[in-house]
């Protein structure tokens, strides 16, 4: 059987070779067909005329072709033998039928004539198109990069001893690697995509270890800081056989030399350009396992965390005829041809067509000077040319906008000159041609101006005033990216980037740079977000500095400054502290502490006791509070001053309670009136009802944060975003905190009680309660105060419409539902809201404002779903290790439907793992209220303006 069909597919290629060549007659002459794909190579061999023919062509005659070639794109050898003279293109034209004519030798008479029929075959992606979008400058002499596309790496991280890097070098300069780019380097071409793509075999040791551990550590692409869809860089690793595949025909020797050398690592480089300008394209890392080596400048270095990896790119061109990767091809343009960088395509000017822009078009065409469009202005000099090419004219007409013409005869062009262009002239320009043959050819031109520099409007009388931007006729300003207002004069408002200030931008200790987004990190930090701060020893901008602190001074990641311990001072913690006789008194210093240490303890213990003149027996429970709270949160009682519990306490008469309004299984809330020096005010009185431990340590830690939070002498209780208290009351038979009465409820009702009214802009309106929980977390953080339970059934609306952080501790008690889950791993049968907190509180039970942050983004995520449960994997109830697992496998709450894309960034922002990367309260806020101007430009942040 296999030999049965190999038998039959020689018989079909001989049958199919023999009807392809074999001679025909046409007209009584002896004929021939061919065909050659339109990219065949200039000097390939299309027949032998002799070879085909036979002995009846063979002798001492010459042959020469007599017609049909009207372009020039053959030519003939002396042995008969046709070869391609210039570039062919289907396109222009499919098929020559050549006349052959050999000379007998005596006489030089065309004694035979031989027609060859030459069939021009279509070439997928050929002829190569001349993009404009990624059209590139033609390079400067001067310029040294060995590509024509510049590539720099801006690397941070941190080195395999724990000590800091930064790289920010051209990768292509180190002297080494000039020598072997032009040899190394093969282009792939692409089309007229704007794509590039080149392999790059890792001959040298050093390029071996780079790429093999960028490999290693996930590294497949890079895209656009700004605009992620336009330009990109990938890599993949290719085998040799692989490598022949992508690479064109002539160039495959390449890899043999390659395999020869031992050369098994080539890498493929893919890209997408479309700018004229330098952009920042920031690379993925996903797998950090396994240690990258780098080696820049002869410096090598052993990355083992990265926190940023970017590229910059920017275009250089090459020389006038040159094009590819590493610009060593030549372009094949004529007659003024612009030949792309990328492909080698040719851009013709008008009169010329073909591939090589070689072969003459008839045609009518209109050229102004100046060239440029954008530098027709109006009161400028303008020539409007009109030109017949490659055909002999009879007459030539113009017609204006106005209606009126204007003609002559025998000549190829024609001008027409405004010496002072005005706006009565644009318009419409049509010019038309007659041949000698009677053929009728004609062409359009559309004159448009623009207006003189800095003015606008339809006769350019109006002043743009533009700062930093081009004026446009119509428009006005057209700002840059990182500019705006309505002269561009104002650069983005901070967190914002990019065309129109439309981008957001986390940098939490820098200044974000307004043109891509990228971070410039302040003093002492680094990272893509500069939110790490320098590794122990460094200090100063992207952490260069060294320090030089002595004697196990700690030093400033800041400015470097030491701050000495034991029996050293000085600038570097270098002097040593001495007695006035010289002799160091560290001997004195150590009773002196032990006293200041004891003192405290005593003095304590004496309040305890009762038996300071200024403590009463009634401040017995205020003591046992604080020694508890201090047990479980020291930062909190820090804030607390001797009789904090005293100062607020209330006399039951004073206190009229009213209707029950919430009522959970430990506690309950009821409204009331307070009786106070200047009235009676309405208020919401929160009790416990179950005298256990819990409830009561809750009870007490909710008093403490409210009173630590208004005692703070920058505390602002007219604006403040947290619940106003108006005090407790702790020695009556039933204790309770007694806070301002919001009428409109808790925020998770209120936002459920819109969804029947619902728009697809809904939850745009509910923004401004987000910015004010930003504003109360800001508050928590600068008393050092955890609130653990930030979400929106916590969250009072008040009368004036201002959203309070509210429920410190009784939450889930007051709002008990399937929201808070019982969990060993944090108490015996404490209940907590597992879908709003942390991984780290999920874990370890850490609290941090940090951990604050992650609800508060869960917080976001119901303000903008109208009161959703938040649920992972579309599951009701869930344990906290089953949702650790769910988390550390990186999914996160879904994106709500008709959510904004930038609100939903700010979710996930805060639902980071590593807590140091979240953002900070104040940025969130300054990010809120800018989105929230850009979704609802009307939009005033409202403050609460009643006592």
């Amino acid at each position: 059987m296999v030999t049965t069909n190999m038998f039959s597919c020689r018989l079909v290629l001989l049958t199919f070779c023999l009807c392809l060549h074999v001679p025909t007659t046409f007209g009584g002459q002896v004929g021939l067909n061919v065909s050659v794909p339109e990219n065949a190579a200039v000097g390939r061999n299309v027949v032998s005329l002799g070879a085909r023919l036979g002995k009846q062509w063979e002798g001492d005659g010459r042959c020469g072709i007599t017609s049909g070639d009207p372009y020039g794109r053959f030519i003939i050898s002396t042995n008969c033998t046709i070869l391609i003279a210039n570039a062919l293109d289907g396109s222009v034209k499919s098929e020559y039928t050549l006349r052959v004519g050999i000379r007998e030798w005596s006489t030089g008479k065309i004694d035979n004539t031989v027609s060859v029929r030459i069939q021009v075959e279509d070439v997928q992606g050929y002829p190569p198109v001349y993009n404009d979008s990624c059209a590139m400058p033609t390079k400067a002499d001067n310029v040294a990069n060995p590509l024509y596309m510049g590539l720099l790496l801006d690397l941070e991280g941190t080195t395999i001893d724990r000590d800091y890097f930064s790289i920010f070098d051209g990768i292509l300069m180190y002297d080494k690697i000039l020598l072997d780019v032009k040899k190394d380097f093969v282009a792939i071409d692409q089309g007229g995509d704007c794509k590039f793509s080149f392999l790059w075999p890792a001959r040298d040791e050093v390029w071996q270890r780079f790429f093999r551990s960028l490999w290693g550590a996930g590294l497949r692409s890079c895209s656009d800081w700004t605009d992620p869809g336009t330009n990109k860089l990938s890599m993949s690793r290719l085998q040799t056989d692989e490598a022949s595949f992508v690479m064109a025909s002539g160039e495959r020797d390449l890899v043999k030399k390659w395999t020869k050398n031992n050369v098994n690592d080539i890498y493929q480089f893919t890209g997408t350009w479309v700018s004229q300008e330098k952009r920042r394209l920031t690379c993925k890392i996903t797998n950090l396992s396994q240690r990258i080596d780098v080696v820049i400048r002869e410096k090598y270095y052993q990355i083992e965390s990265v926190q940023k990896f970017d590229t910059i790119m920017f275009p250089v061109g090459c020389e006038a005829g040159k094009y590819g990767i590493t610009c060593q091809k030549t372009c094949i343009c004529k007659n003024g041809a612009l030949c792309h960088v990328f492909n080698g395509a040719c851009k013709c000017t008008q009169g010329w067509q073909g591939v090589a822009c070689d072969i003459p078009k008839p045609s009518v065409g209109i050229e102004t000077t100046p060239s440029n469009p954008r530098h027709i202005t109006i009161s400028g000099n303008v020539t409007l040319r009109c030109r017949a090419h490659h055909v002999a004219v009879r007459t030539l007409h113009w017609q204006f906008p106005n209606g009126s013409k204007m003609a002559t005869s025998d000549s190829n062009e024609s001008v027409v000159i405004f010496d002072k262009l005005e706006t009565n002239d644009e318009g419409i320009y049509t010019c038309t041609i007659m041949t000698s043959t009677g053929e009728v050819m004609a062409t359009t031109f559309v004159l448009n101006a623009s207006c003189p520099v800095d003015r606008k409007g339809s006769l350019c009388t109006e002043v743009c005033g533009c700062d930093r931007a081009h004026c446009d006729r119509w428009t006005g300003c057209i700002c840059g990216e990182g500019w705006t207002g309505s002269r561009c004069q104002t650069r983005c408002p901070d967190g914002t980037y990019g065309k129109g200030c439309a981008r957001q931008c986390s940098c939490q200790n820098g200044v974000c740079r307004t043109s891509d987004g990228s971070c410039d990190c302040r003093d002492g930090w680094y990272g893509s977000d500069c939110s790490r701060p320098c590794v122990t020893g460094r200090y100063g901008r992207r952490c260069q500095n060294t320090c030089a602190c002595r004697h196990n001074g700690s030093c400033s990641h800041v400015d470097g400054s030491c701050q000495c311990v034991g029996a050293w001072t000085g600038r570097y913690c270098d002097v040593r502290v001495m007695k006035g006789n010289g002799e160091p008194y560290v001997e004195t210093l150590v009773p002196i502490v032990f006293f200041l240490l004891l003192c405290p303890v005593v003095l304590l213990v004496l309040y305890k006791k009762g038996w300071l003149c200024c403590v009463t027996a009634d401040d017995d429970e205020e003591t046992q509070v604080l020694l508890e709270l201090q047990r479980v949160e020291a930062d909190l009682t820090q804030g607390l001053q001797p009789g904090w519990l005293g100062r607020w306490e209330k006399k039951a008469k004073n206190l009229q309670l009213g209707d029950l309004i919430g009522a959970g299984l430990f506690g309950e809330v009821r409204n009331g009136e307070l009786r106070t020096p200047k009235g009676k005010i309405p208020v919401a009185a929160k009790s416990v009802r179950v005298e256990d431990a819990q409830s009561y340590r809750d009870f007490y830690r909710e008093v403490a944060i409210l009173i630590a939070v208004h005692e703070e002498k920058d505390h602002d209780v007219r604006r403040s975003n947290i619940v106003q208290l108006f005090g407790v009351m702790t020695k009556a038979a039933h204790k309770y905190i007694i806070l301002e009465y919001a009428p409109k409820g808790d925020l998770l009702c209120f936002l459920r009680q819109q969804r029947n009214h619902a728009t697809a802009h809904t939850h745009v309106t509910f923004l401004p309660y987000a910015v004010h929980i930003a504003r109360a977390l800001q508050e928590l953080q600068r008393l050092r105060i955890v609130h653990r339970d930030v979400a929106v059934r916590n969250v009072l609306v008040t009368r004036d419409n201002v959203a309070k952080l509210a429920d410190f501790g009784l939450a889930r008690d007051v709002y008990a539902t399937t929201q808070y889950v019982s969990t060993p791993r944090q108490g015996d049968g404490v209940l907590l809201p597992v879908r709003w907190m942390a991984l780290g509180s999920l874990e370890m039970g850490e609290y941090t404002c940090q951990s604050d942050v992650w609800s508060f983004g869960v917080l976001l995520w119901e303000i903008a779903s109208l009161g959703d449960e938040p649920r992972y994997d579309d599951r009701a109830r869930l344990t906290g290790p089953v949702l650790i697992g769910i988390l550390r496998r990186g999914a996160r709450l879904r994106k709500p439907a008709r959510c904004d894309d930038g609100v939903y960034a700010v979710m996930r922002s805060c639902w980071r793992d590593d807590p140091e990367t979240r953002p900070t309260p104040d940025s969130l806020e300054r990010r809120l209220e800018h989105l929230h101007q850009i979704l609802d430009p009307n939009f005033v942040i409202e403050m609460e303006t009643v006592v």
